[in-house]
């Protein structure tokens, strides 16, 4: 897999500890896992093809907002369609 140069400083960070999360991460947190919940009522699973890149950032931010990424994913495109993004 190959990484950007803020990937690697990201995840550098991240290993020496050095990582800092967002002020108000455990808001963010909530409200998204809220969202996620909301959604759960009937779930299925799809399968979609994503660039390596897209995919290595969605990790990242997921691993800053400190979720799954595919909670993220899921959370990013119930906002979509609720036209709240």
């Amino acid at each position: 897999m190959t990484y950007t140069d803020d990937e690697k400083e990201l995840l550098a960070a991240l290993d020496r500890g050095e990582f800092e999360p967002e002020l108000d991460q455990e808001t963010t947190i909530n409200a998204i896992k809220q969202m996620a919940l909301n959604t759960t009522q009937k779930q299925k699973t799809v399968t979609v093809s994503l660039l390596e890149n897209d995919i290595s950032r969605l990790k990242a931010e997921a691993v800053s907002l400190g979720m799954p990424y595919q909670i993220l994913m899921s959370s990013v495109i119930h906002q979509y369609l609720d036209r709240k993004l």
